[in-house]
């Protein structure tokens, strides 16, 4: 425990003092160091999650694009609950009609 230790002569508190101070501005040079490639790596990370999303949304809007023109139909088949209607559009990637559910409803 160097820390606790009394030096006996002035010269030697003034050689550990100086030690001390070399041996912190190295860890806070690695800490430094640390911090950057931590910024580095948080900002990729966050570039490449917003590149996918960016991919995903294109994809999604070109689906839809494609399948609107196909099936327009404006609201669920005969004898389909609200419900099943959702799970219907779910599975076939399609946007359920927003009248249908108030119609239930209301």
């Amino acid at each position: 425990m160097q820390w606790f230790r009394r030096p006996s002569t002035p010269s030697e508190s003034h050689k550990t003092l100086e030690e001390r101070l070399h041996v912190l501005s190295l860890r806070i040079d690695e800490l430094e160091k640390a911090h950057r490639q931590t910024l580095l790596t948080v900002e990729d990370a966050l570039d490449r999650v917003f590149h996918w999303m960016q991919r995903t949304s294109a994809r999604t809007k070109a689906l839809q694009a494609k399948e609107e023109p196909a099936t327009s139909t404006d609201g669920p088949a005969p004898g389909v609950d609200v419900v099943s209607a959702r799970i219907l559009a779910r599975r076939a990637r399609q946007p359920v009609p927003r009248g249908t559910h108030d119609e239930e409803e209301g």
